[in-house]
């Protein structure tokens, strides 16, 4: 599953359609990060993949961030270089700005398959 925040919809549909057309796996949409990330905690399995689209005036968004960091799955980035200033994004981060395009998205998901991701193929771990 792919799951994004964006609270903008306008821009969370573009982005979720445009995220389709690279994955076989399901994508859903939240504008509201905490929901997000409780829904990644309450999940079976882990994501494939989460997109956060940076608002500094979101509320709890440092913490879900902080959050997102100790988890061990691909984060996209977006638009959220002055969120993690000169420590840089974590090793399993990816970053992407605005606006999306097919182009930045086909070299996004091309990234994250050079460094080991999959998408639309089945879990390999075993159930808890």
């Amino acid at each position: 599953m792919i799951m994004i925040y964006e609270d903008d919809s306008l821009v969370g549909e573009d982005l979720l359609e445009m995220v389709a057309g690279y994955s076989q796996t399901d994508a859903v949409l939240f504008d509201d990060i905490g929901e997000m990330v409780v829904a990644i905690k309450d999940a079976p399995r882990p994501p494939c993949l989460v997109f956060v689209c940076y608002r500094a005036e979101a509320p709890h968004m440092t913490r879900s961030l902080e959050e997102l960091e100790a988890m061990d799955f691909p984060v996209v980035l977006v638009d959220g270089a002055l969120a993690v200033g000169e420590r840089g994004l974590p090793d399993h981060w990816f970053s992407l700005s605005k606006p999306f395009t097919d182009g930045s998205i086909a070299r996004l998901f091309q990234m994250l398959v050079n460094a080991g991701a999959t998408f639309g193929t089945p879990d390999r771990r075993p159930d808890p």
